[in-house]
Parts: C-alpha cells; sequence; structure tokens
C-alpha cells in the first residue's frame, strides 16, 4: 500500500530594484524562473522527485531532499581590499542578505544573490567561509573588472525564503515491482501552468464575476464558457476569478493552459489520446480547474490521417460525466463555428456573455489598470497620455472589446 508523505519545498524570492521578480529553489540556486508561480515550481519539483526518485525505490535520496526548518536570516559583511593597481577601485565593503540554519555541530548559509553556499561548524566560522566564498564569485566572474559584474551582483534583493508543502508516495517493494508504478508519468505540470493572480486585473466586472462563481458551486454542471467580443477581457475575468476563487469558498487550484501546449506535451511515442486520459486522470484526482485559452482551437488540433476526431470531441466524454471542471472562452463568431462542428458540445458548458462595457466605464476601466501598473514598475503617466492612447485604439482598432 502506498503512503503519502508531506514534505516542505523552500524557495527563494528575489526582486529587481525597477520590479519584476526571480525565483529559484533552495537546493539548486542554478534554476532561476523569472515571474514564475510558486506553486507551479514546487509542483515541477514533486513531479521530478516522485518520478525519479520515489517511483524507482531511492528512498535513501529523499533524506537529502528533505530540508527541516527553522532558516534563519542575518546580514553578511564582505570588505574588499582597494585595487593593487591602485587604479580601477578604492576599498569598500558590500552588504549580501544571507539565510542560514545554525544545528549541535553544523551550520549551513547561502547567499540566494549570488547562489554561493557553505558549510561550517559554527556560526562564527560559516560568516567568514560566506565571506571567502563571496570573495571567490566575484574573482570568478571578475566582478571588479568592470561595472557591469559590480551592478549584477547589486540590483537584486532578497524578498524571502517561502515554503509550499508537496505530497509524494512510497510504495512496498511488492508495488514497486508493478510496472504501472514505475512507469506512471505526471503530465499536469507539463502540460499546464498553475495560475497566481497576486493582484486585481478586472474591473467593474462584480455582476459577471459572481456568475461565474456561483456557476462553479454547482454541484452538477461546473464547465463555465466566457463568450465575448475580442479583446473585451475574458480571459482577465478568468484570471479575476482565479485571484477570487479562495475568498469565494472554491478552494480547487486553477490550472492555466492552450492548445497548442497540449498537443506539444501529450504527443508522446503512443500518440495524444493516451495521454490526454492520464492528463485528466490526473486533473480529476488532484480536483483541478483546468483553464484552456480560446476553446475553438481545441476543435483544430488532434486531426491527422486515420483520425478524424479533434482533442476537443474527444474531451467530451470527461466533460458530460463531470470527471472534470473545464473553463475556456471564446468570441462569438467562434461560438458558433463550434455549434456547427458539434451541435451538442456547448450544452455541457454554462455560458457568460461577456458585452463591451459603455464608453464611460471602459475609460474608467483602463485608467485603473494603468493606475495599478503605474504603481508596480514605480512610474509616473499622465492622465492625458492614457486618454490620447484610448483614441488612438479607438481609432486603429475600431472592432476591438475595449
Amino acid at each position: 500500500m502506498a503512503f503519502e508523505l508531506d514534505i516542505p519545498c523552500y524557495a527563494f524570492t528575489l526582486r529587481f530594484q525597477s520590479g519584476g521578480q526571480l525565483i529559484f529553489p533552495m537546493l539548486d540556486p542554478t534554476a532561476w524562473h523569472y515571474q514564475y508561480p510558486l506553486e507551479s515550481l514546487a509542483e515541477r519539483y514533486r513531479t521530478a522527485l516522485q518520478e525519479k526518485v520515489l517511483n524507482q525505490g531511492n528512498y535513501l535520496e529523499l533524506l537529502e531532499e528533505y530540508q527541516q526548518g527553522p532558516f534563519l536570516r542575518a546580514t553578511l559583511k564582505v570588505p574588499f581590499e582597494e585595487d593593487p593597481r591602485g587604479n580601477r577601485y578604492p576599498a569598500f565593503e558590500l552588504e549580501f542578505d544571507y539565510f542560514y540554519q545554525d544545528e549541535p555541530d553544523k551550520c549551513w548559509g547561502i547567499v540566494p544573490v549570488l547562489g554561493v553556499e557553505s558549510f561550517s561548524f559554527d556560526l562564527p566560522s560559516l560568516q567568514d567561509q560566506l565571506v571567502r566564498a563571496v570573495r571567490l564569485d566575484f574573482t570568478r566572474n571578475r566582478r571588479l573588472h568592470q561595472l557591469k559584474g559590480l551592478v549584477e551582483a547589486l540590483w537584486l534583493e532578497v524578498n524571502d525564503l517561502r515554503q509550499v508543502p508537496i505530497k509524494v508516495k512510497t510504495f512496498s517493494p511488492q508495488e514497486l515491482e508493478n510496472s504501472d508504478v514505475t512507469d506512471q508519468v505526471q503530465l499536469l505540470d507539463k502540460a499546464a501552468v498553475r495560475m497566481q493572480v497576486q493582484k486585481s486585473v478586472a474591473y467593474f466586472r462584480e455582476k459577471e464575476l459572481q456568475q461565474l462563481i456561483n456557476a462553479l458551486k454547482n454541484p452538477f454542471n461546473r464547465n463555465l464558457l466566457v463568450v465575448g467580443p475580442s479583446g473585451v477581457g475574458k480571459t482577465a475575468l478568468i484570471q479575476e476569478l482565479a485571484r477570487q476563487s479562495p475568498a469565494a469558498g472554491i478552494q480547487n487550484p486553477f490550472w492555466e493552459t492552450t492548445a497548442s501546449r497540449l498537443i506539444k506535451e501529450l504527443t508522446l511515442d503512443t500518440g495524444w489520446q493516451d495521454n490526454l486520459v492520464f492528463l485528466c486522470r490526473e486533473v480529476k484526482e488532484k480536483g483541478v480547474i483546468l483553464f484552456v485559452n480560446n476553446l475553438m482551437e481545441l476543435f483544430e488540433i488532434g486531426q491527422y490521417e486515420g483520425n478524424a476526431v479533434s482533442m476537443a470531441e474527444y474531451l467530451l466524454p470527461f466533460i458530460s460525466r463531470g470527471e472534470i471542471t473545464l473553463i475556456s472562452e471564446c468570441t462569438n463568431e467562434e461560438r458558433a463555428n463550434i455549434e456547427l462542428k458539434s451541435p451538442n458540445y456547448l450544452s455541457f458548458f454554462q455560458i457568460v456573455q461577456l458585452e463591451e462595457p459603455k464608453p464611460e466605464t471602459a475609460t474608467l476601466m483602463i485608467r485603473k489598470k494603468v493606475s495599478d501598473l503605474a504603481q508596480t514598475y514605480k512610474v509616473q503617466l499622465e492622465d492625458e497620455a492614457v486618454l490620447e492612447v484610448i483614441r488612438l485604439n479607438k481609432r486603429f482598432t475600431p472592432y476591438a472589446g475595449i
């Protein structure tokens, strides 16, 4: 019988002075990700650990991967002597934030912005080791030979060390002999990305948002289709739904994908059909709400010589039985094409119509969005410039939703 274990996955978040965020797992300082959700990173780590380690019975490696806190934060001062030639830089001192773990007879620390780490027997000697490691990094990367190298070491700030619990399974020797266990592949983190929306992205859409929330609370048909003109804000509304769903009592995680990504990641040696079944099973087991950008594209992929069934039609049994929850969007024209291709398909969706807002409301939406972006990137935008952009957009893209 398989046993489930909860282990922590630690990752550092770094931020640029001008905005933007980098993230990398504590155990791999070289795997940097830009603007990547921590939950998606943890899911990729869990999948790799499960497939490459635990499914092969290498349980001793799990002890090496397991990290037990707490991890403390401190500041490291690193002095540099003046240039021996005396003409490039004077003596100076830099400060770096570092995290460390202090246990009896062993101490470990890491400087996240440089990705250097060190071990020692006590905290004072650990600090000396980290100072040497930082100097070695500066020498190896020739940071003191040009201003660019020095700036690269200083333009990031440590934001936080975050932890996400992940679940892994261990198997008995008899179960490991079963090829169904060792050959099992997790597809969700390859075929989709966890949606993590931190700030509001849709404005003045409270009525439509409440419709989506009520539809997801329906115990029967939870599949949603948002229909509206191009550029009206369909994707933004679904992203806002993912952001507000926990507060509304919907604890299911949202994952986002596209038709092109599905066909790319699921087309393996056995074709995409079998892997799509495995993906649907995984989505069902984890209670995932899957958001597929543009439902019409699912009808345009998957067909080839000898197979007239598209990926959208192959998903129909899982949708009709309520085994998966699918959210998507399309335009009114695409909705008409879907009804021509498969007349009964949309009967398994709750359809939310998103109309183009009035000009006054659209202007308020854009102003609010621009204001939030200006605060995020620490820039100032004149209101006249925003109004001029709106006027030019209406002139050159008259058929856009907003």
